[in-house]
């Protein structure tokens, strides 16, 4: 999960282990956020768009997504982030913040969902 402020990312990570979630890690950086996906190699990746270096969660979405398949979630306060969102994979899920766990988790299930 990549999210830049502290409190939102602890809350979202206990409300997603709360849910039965395994957040295997908390980066608040794209770089970061490229670099732990590749090496932990997860199931799913959440990120906010606005991020701490010079890399944003759109950008290292699109990065990501060169390598690997993977579902993500993205978030935003700026709601029209969610078209960019839904040109990088249909795999990817917008929410507008403030958002919750339980947003997330509805979102995670979503994108993991077989297409029919």
């Amino acid at each position: 999960m990549a999210e830049d402020e502290a409190i939102p990312a602890i809350e979202l990570k206990m409300g997603l282990k709360a849910l039965g979630y395994d957040v295997i890690k908390v980066v608040d950086g794209g770089r970061e956020l490229i670099r732990q996906t590749f090496n932990l190699n997860p199931d799913v990746i959440v990120t906010d768009i606005r991020l701490k270096d010079n890399i944003s969660g759109i950008q290292a979405v699109k990065k990501i997504l060169e390598r690997i398949h993977i579902p993500i979630v993205v978030f935003s306060g700026n709601v029209d982030a969610n078209r960019a969102v839904r040109k990088l994979n249909n795999n990817c899920a917008f929410l507008s913040k403030p958002t919750s766990a339980d947003k997330i988790s509805a979102e995670i299930i979503n994108c993991m969902a077989p297409s029919i």
